[in-house]
């Protein structure tokens, strides 16, 4: 019997949808995530920090919830603005350096954010930088290799939480 082979039509290649930097992410908590960061500039870093951001919410990742992603995102685009007018000359991971994490942190203060907020703020760009080291750690400045040690050199203080009972019932006791 003679054989005859079908001929093979070669897959279209599937763009990585990391490289993406609109895509969604199934979170583990919340349901799914529209991930739009196609706004951001400059668009290498934008890409490093989509990549590190859905490598972090993957099954075994650190960020499980969609308002935690979310959050993320946010945190991304003030950092990102931030560098527009104070680091033009950041074009990618490599051109960061501690300063720039130092300078985004005072920009913050400056702003009037608490300790606590600044510190969960600065927090999530730190995060995404030690994933980025992690997934390529000849790619990060060495002085920023040092700075992702810490999150900022001053303490996040401490919280000032609500009294459960309300002024009136408070006098009253």
């Amino acid at each position: 019997w003679p054989v005859a082979f079908v001929p093979i039509t070669p897959e279209r290649a599937q763009p990585d949808p990391v490289l993406g930097l609109k895509f969604t992410i199934e979170a583990r908590h919340g349901g799914m995530v529209l991930v739009d960061m196609t706004g951001l500039d400059p668009r290498p870093l934008a890409i490093a920090f989509a990549g590190a951001l859905r490598r972090s919410a993957e099954l075994g990742g650190s960020i499980g919830a969609a308002s935690v992603i979310k959050q993320y995102v946010q945190v991304y685009r003030h950092f990102f603005a931030w560098l527009g007018d104070e680091a033009q000359k950041v074009a990618g991971v490599s051109d960061l350096s501690a300063a720039h994490i130092d300078g985004f942190a005072s920009a913050l203060e400056q702003r009037g954010m608490g300790s606590i907020h600044r510190h969960i703020t600065v927090s999530k760009i730190i995060n995404t930088l030690r994933a980025v080291e992690a997934d390529r750690p000849d790619g990060i400045a060495p002085d920023l290799h040092e700075r992702l040690r810490y999150t900022l050199a001053t303490s996040a203080g401490r919280s000032t939480p609500r009294d459960a009972y309300s002024p009136f019932v408070a006098r009253a006791l």
